[in-house]
């Protein structure tokens, strides 16, 4: 008995570069702030205070949640991640820039 290639396992050129167009959209949408105070509003969660003024940089909005992951993998782990001196470097200005 010789292996066989099943056809319907395999996706053409178009629907794989559908998919990837679908899972990029996807990954925009999550870091746009209009979406997720739709879906908070939606999901029927409270609504969050925030101390900036103008529009958060893309940078600082990055930087935030990379934060968070790594507070909920401390929490997970039971450890503490200390933090590299790249990541204390980029801190620096951003907490300048958000007075503190």
């Amino acid at each position: 008995m010789a292996p066989a290639i099943m056809e319907e396992d395999k996706m053409s050129r178009q629907e794989r570069k559908a998919l990837r167009k679908d899972r990029e959209n996807m990954r925009e949408a999550k870091q746009s702030a209009y979406v997720r105070e739709l879906m908070n509003y939606l999901e029927g969660r409270p609504e969050e205070i925030t101390e900036t003024v103008g529009p958060e940089s893309r940078e600082l909005t990055k930087y935030m949640a990379k934060m968070e992951e790594r507070a909920r993998q401390e929490e997970e782990h039971f450890t503490r991640a200390p933090l590299t001196n790249s990541e204390k470097m980029t801190m620096k200005p951003l907490k300048k820039s958000r007075n503190g």
